[in-house]
């Protein structure tokens, strides 16, 4: 089965040795048990719904569902979570 991944650690990245990376080991060890062979697909975040649209690919990696998405594809139930937030530097306040 052919995998679209993106470069973003430490979901999918490609050492010398093959694609790794906790999205990456997961596909590989799914299609490990469905007894078919794994095809990692490089491809960018823009091009990985289209692609899967079109056929250039069958599981893309991760990304979070919206209603725009799931009109273009099925998703799987979530393989982890995350509580976004954005970083600030520390103020100190005076007392």
């Amino acid at each position: 089965m052919r995998f679209a991944w993106i470069d973003e650690r430490p979901f999918n990245y490609l050492p010398a040795e093959g694609l790794t990376g906790c999205d990456g080991a997961l596909a590989r060890a799914a299609f490990s048990r469905l007894g078919v062979e794994f095809e990692p697909v490089r491809t960018t975040f823009a091009e990985m719904l289209p692609g899967l649209a079109q056929g250039l690919w069958d599981v893309t990696t991760g990304m979070f569902a919206t209603p725009h998405r799931r009109a273009i594809a099925s998703f799987t139930r979530p393989v982890w979570s995350l509580r976004d937030g954005i970083l600030v530097p520390r103020i100190r306040l005076a007392r």
